[in-house]
């Protein structure tokens, strides 16, 4: 027996086929996708906005360019191009460091305008010690770093 051929089983199978169809191409979609796309935003997540995103980003430059700095040590290659890079990085972090101390200093008058509790001032004072040794600290071993990488380079030439 041939199912293909039988009067009722065809009106059912085109109805499946129908409802198939339709959800195989999804038409509810079509609005969506005729809608423009939106404008990527490429060249805002490039540049970073706040101070302590610039900071941030310029930190892990420098840290990739003090390792490139002692690999080319290493190997006895021409450092001066990574040296601008690094003046160019610090000039940066500088920057972005006075921007930061005025944050923090925005941040407490707020804390001390809104006369919260002395625990959340002292978390906030300790954020900024935390802050500048954390600072003074990763200053110290840039000028290293950099006075290494010149002496190697004066001692080449």
């Amino acid at each position: 027996m041939d199912l293909r051929f039988r009067r009722r089983l065809r009106p059912i199978a085109s109805l499946i086929l129908v409802f198939f169809s339709w959800f195989c191409i999804e038409p509810w979609n079509y609005a969506l996708a005729a809608q423009a796309a939106p404008k990527p935003k490429a060249a805002s997540s490039k540049q970073p906005k706040s101070a302590s995103q610039k900071f941030e980003a310029s930190l892990r430059a420098t840290k990739d360019l003090i390792e490139d700095l002692d690999r080319k040590v290493a190997d006895d290659k021409d450092i001066t191009l990574t040296l601008g890079s690094l003046k160019a990085h610090r000039q940066i972090i500088e920057a972005a460091d006075a921007d930061i101390l005025a944050e923090f200093a925005a941040t407490e008058t707020k804390l001390i305008n809104k006369k919260l509790p002395a625990v959340i001032l002292e978390r906030h004072r300790k954020a900024l010690a935390d802050y500048k040794a954390n600072t003074t600290q990763g200053c110290l071993a840039w000028h290293r770093s950099t006075q290494a990488g010149a002496e190697k380079g004066q001692s080449r030439s």
